[in-house]
């Protein structure tokens, strides 16, 4: 399985369609990370697990955002596994404060492999192509 990202491939790809593509997985992703946020500190308060979300967020659409969507494996594994690093690395972060149950943090990061596994389905089949592509 092979896949191609794009970096500012020209203006048309990086102005229009990448950010089409952003917003079309922000809110989703926004959402995502919020049922894991809350998952991972249950007794946070709503707004810093909002804030969290919202920041984690712009993260994620910077990476699966760039990808370009050939056909519906590599799209979902690459967003399945974009989601599956960044989630690691914070409950490794987080379980080396000793604060936090390691069952909890895997089922995070599971959690998080799937929602991005869904958000790669759903870019797939909403967002638009980089015209290179075409």
């Amino acid at each position: 399985m092979k896949t191609e990202l794009s970096f500012f491939g020209n203006w048309e790809d990086s102005s229009s369609i990448g950010t089409i593509r952003a917003f079309i997985v922000l809110i989703p992703i926004t959402i995502s990370a919020f049922i894991i946020n809350y998952n991972l500190f249950p007794k946070a308060s709503l707004n810093n697990k909002l804030i969290s979300s919202f920041f984690i967020a712009i993260f994620l659409v910077s990476v699966i955002g760039v990808q370009n969507s050939i056909s519906l494996e590599p799209t979902v594994t690459y967003g399945a596994l974009s989601f599956l690093v960044i989630y690691s690395c914070i409950t490794i972060s987080l379980w080396l404060t000793k604060k936090y149950k390691i069952i909890k943090l895997i089922q995070s990061v599971l959690i998080a492999t799937i929602f991005g596994a869904l958000n790669g389905i759903l870019i797939y089949y909403t967002g638009p192509t980089f015209k290179y592509l075409e």
